[in-house]
């Protein structure tokens, strides 16, 4: 069979269309064809509240002095797990860790990761192309399951060597400074909740001065000056996002100074230490609420369900500023829409520039695409070509985003 000789040219021509370049092929005539460069598009979603799950590290330090009846802690032990699926059901990232009120431990044996975490047998990646390298993951040998955990208190762990007094304050900077270290605990860019079960009341660093009776009373001003110091340590520990993305403190406690709160025997005694903590920590976040509860009258279960509520009613507002693409592309061809909230019904033409619009950078390595709104925070490494969103190009809450572009070193070509 003898061909023509423009019977052969497409012949040739079809060879070299591939469709990993995505041509498209379009006759004209017999003896000319151009060839077209189809745009690539490319999905981007804003981290949000429901995309990518935020991330809250939670550590809990629950009364070991020997005032509350040990019954109790097997309640807590029943009823966290609990707590902990419903942070999933809720798409947290969480860690959790349990600690006594007072005894010092060197390091935290256990801490309770989410699926997000790289070291869950049934990991799942947090945001799309999250590489498990380059994540904050629990250290392996200290990570559980909700199922797994088993780092509870017991009676066996009553602390009865300190004649009374109740160092909660100094226990925890001691933790969030030394036990935790090394476990993978505590994330740069989490939300770190700390909270206290109990019904006594902390002292820590506070000066007792005999009456003429011989009782022991504390001074006025050792209570202030040793309230202030652990406040403002408190306050300042996440230091602009050096070791977290803010520090929230929350307390289960004896709020109305019932004496019998959790033991019968007369020794209970109102938190109002830890319960200023709260307010003074959390009182532009809760309002009235001021993450403070009372363990005398609310069951434990209620008092997690609560800190879940008001945890979900405060989720950092999450923000995209940087579009990663798999493949370059050939700057003058990008095309960006944005949708707010995800409605692909109402796209927003977004222009190039450098104010209000986007700016091409070119390939990157471990770049943050993501940010804690009002904060230094950044997170979510990923490794490609970027894009940068700038003003109210930038995607927060559910927006979601669409790149379009032609592939770099593929243009339109008319051939013979």
């Amino acid at each position: 069979m003898i061909r023509s000789n423009c019977t052969v040219k497409k012949v040739m021509r079809s060879v070299v269309v591939t469709l990993v370049a995505g041509l498209s092929l379009s006759l004209v005539g017999c003896g000319k064809s151009a060839f077209n460069v189809t745009m690539n598009t490319q999905q981007a979603s804003s981290p949000g509240y429901f995309n990518v799950p935020p991330k809250v590290d939670v550590l809990l330090f629950v009364d070991d002095t020997g005032s509350m009846i040990t019954s109790f802690y097997s309640t807590i032990q029943t009823q966290v797990p609990t707590f902990l699926n419903q942070l999933r059901a809720q798409n947290w990232d969480y860690h959790f860790a349990l600690n006594p009120l007072t005894a010092r431990r060197t390091q935290i044996p256990q801490v309770v990761g989410s699926v997000y975490d790289a070291s869950s047998p049934g990991w799942i990646a947090p945001y799309p192309g999250a590489v498990a390298s380059s994540l904050t993951n629990i250290v392996p040998r200290f990570f559980r399951t909700p199922d797994s955990s088993t780092d509870f208190l017991s009676s066996n762990d009553v602390n009865n060597s300190l004649n009374g007094r109740e160092p909660g304050f100094e226990n925890i900077w001691y933790t969030l400074n030394h036990s935790i270290n090394g476990t993978g605990f505590l994330r740069p860019d989490a939300m770190l909740v700390v909270m206290v079960i109990g019904n006594g009341n902390d002292d820590s660093d506070v000066v007792y001065s005999p009456r003429p009776d011989g009782l022991q009373l504390p001074t006025a001003s050792s209570l202030t000056s040793s309230f202030n110091t652990y406040q403002s340590r408190f306050a300042g520990f996440c230091g602009s996002g050096a070791k977290c993305a803010g520090l929230q403190f929350h307390a289960a406690v004896n709020a109305a100074g019932s004496s019998t709160c959790l033991n019968g025997d007369g020794s209970s005694i109102a938190g109002d230490r830890y319960l200023r903590m709260a307010r003074s920590l959390n009182s532009a976040t809760y309002g009235t609420t001021y993450g403070a509860y009372d363990i005398c009258s609310q069951s434990i279960n209620s008092v997690l369900t609560q800190l879940n509520t008001n945890l979900s009613a405060t989720k950092i507002p999450y923000q995209t500023d940087f579009l990663i693409l798999d493949q370059e592309p050939n700057p003058s061809t990008i095309k960006v829409t944005k949708y707010p909230a995800g409605d692909t019904s109402s796209p927003q033409s977004i222009s190039q520039g450098a104010a209000q619009g986007w700016i091409y950078v070119g390939r990157v390595t471990g770049q943050n695409v993501s940010s804690v709104s009002g904060t230094s925070v950044r997170m979510n490494p990923a490794t490609g070509y970027a894009i940068k969103l700038n003003g109210s190009a930038v995607l927060s809450g559910n927006d979601t985003a669409s790149v379009d572009f032609k592939p770099a070193g593929v243009t339109d070509s008319v051939s013979q």
